[in-house]
């Protein structure tokens, strides 16, 4: 079963301009599927890379997450994914994810993004469908 649903944000998060350097700030969301655990960054500015974010959740100078004592993860061991032509909706105030392929209008498939991708590239990626953040699979 897909771990999306439960796991999403409930609050609002919007897409913001940040005044001081004229940016765009997107909120992210990195899922690792394999521990059944997520990060949610609310402000990430759209002239940084994806690695910039994996750094500071990944951080080694902070403790490790309970669900990952031995670092298995770390920014330079881990690939990133999204799920082209794929994005959550809200049907009776839920978050869902379309499994039935026939409600879709294109399949959906596996892409990987590199570390290096600025979020201004990732959120431009051909196929790369935004309802409300970016999701990321690690």
């Amino acid at each position: 079963a897909p771990l999306y649903p439960h796991i999403l944000p409930t609050q609002q998060v919007d897409v913001s301009l940040e005044d001081a350097n004229k940016q765009v700030m997107w909120p992210l969301f990195f899922l690792y599927e394999e521990h059944q655990q997520s990060d949610f960054l609310r402000q990430c500015g759209e002239d940084s890379t994806l690695s910039d974010h994996l750094s500071s959740v990944m951080d080694p100078s902070l403790a490790p997450p309970p669900w990952d004592p031995e670092r298995t993860l770390s920014p330079s061991s881990v690939s990133l994914y999204f799920i082209s032509y794929q994005t959550p909706v809200k049907r009776d105030g839920k978050w869902l994810w379309l499994q039935d392929e026939a409600e879709r209008v294109l399949p959906k498939k596996w892409v990987q993004v590199k570390a290096t991708c600025t979020v201004r590239e990732l959120v431009r990626l051909e196929g790369h469908i935004i309802a409300q953040f970016p999701v990321l699979h690690v």
